[in-house]
């Protein structure tokens, strides 16, 4: 039996990814944070793992080895085939007909796309940065927030210890920073900055290796009149950047800095949408269609 052949990778943007095939049983699986499945039985600790691994590698084939690895890492028991057996009949006790392939050496996880968190983070992303480059702030916010709540913790937590997954975790987490950026960047541009000095601290706070965090707080601060507080803000950053790091503070501070000091008129503040939501979804009797998709959330009606 020939091993499939991948129908779409980790981070792909969803136009590139084929429509989801439905199962006949209602599937869902968070592993943006420790693993969940709807409406499931909880699942032993070795059988987590081992889903966490076939869900991070579909639709391509996870080895027995790999399993292993996973699972006990670099000193399997000597009766670990045996025990990864009974885990895989374990999952599929737990998961819907059909979902865990044998194939030659290994499993696979044939779960459409869509049914996991982690495919509803990526296309939510891709939608609110579209709608940022489209000059359309507050739908990307709005993108961005939905999407951002889809966390809760670590992603795939289970595997921490497996080098295997190591690349799609530092890929998660990473445009899970950079989307936090993003929103706030977003409610700059709709006029939010007095809310945003306050968020943007605190984000802040929680990486201040970050340059675009700095930036985004000192833009804040002097589209709300402030300044002082804004060059003060770029200036710390300067010195939190050379005793951490090292190095000097790149581009994009080096040049708001400049822009802050001569009141240039680009950064200027933006005047705050209208009170109320400025898209709402009730649109009388005209039709909706698929650039409307983000006035509704949760899973497709099955």
């Amino acid at each position: 039996m020939a091993s499939a052949q991948p129908r779409y990778a980790p981070g792909m943007h969803a136009i590139d990814r084929p429509g989801r095939r439905e199962h006949t049983a209602e599937m869902a699986v968070r592993v943006l944070g420790p693993i969940e499945l709807d409406g499931e039985p909880s699942l032993s600790p070795r059988a987590r793992t081992a889903l966490c691994a076939l869900v991070l590698r579909r639709p391509q084939v996870v080895s027995l080895d790999e399993l292993a690895d996973a699972s006990w890492g670099a000193a399997p028991p000597s009766t670990w085939p045996k025990q990864l057996q009974a885990t895989i009949g374990h999952l599929r006790r737990a998961l819907p007909k059909d979902v865990v392939v044998t194939c030659p050496g290994g499993y696979r996880l044939d779960l459409p796309y869509g049914d996991v968190d982690v495919d509803t983070f990526d296309e939510g992303v891709a939608r609110a940065r579209t709608f940022a480059a489209s000059g359309e702030p507050d739908r990307a916010a709005s993108a961005y927030s939905r999407s951002l709540a889809l966390w809760r913790g670590e992603p795939f937590t289970e595997l921490r210890d497996w080098d295997g997954a190591a690349s799609e975790v530092a890929r998660l987490t990473e445009l899970r920073s950079a989307c936090e950026e993003d929103l706030l960047d977003a409610r700059l541009a709709a006029g939010e900055h007095r809310t945003v000095a306050s968020d943007a601290r605190k984000l802040l706070e929680e990486d201040p290796l970050r340059e675009r965090r700095w930036a985004i707080l000192a833009l804040a601060q002097y589209r709300c009149g402030r300044q002082g507080d804004a060059l003060l803000t770029l200036r710390d950053a300067r010195r939190h950047l050379v005793s951490e790091l090292g190095v000097d503070p790149g581009a994009q501070l080096t040049h708001l800095e400049q822009q802050v000091l001569h009141h240039d008129p680009q950064i200027a503040a933006v005047e705050p949408a209208p009170s109320g939501r400025p898209d709402c979804p009730y649109r009388g009797l005209a039709a909706f269609g698929v650039d409307d998709s983000e006035s509704f959330y949760g899973r497709p009606g099955r």
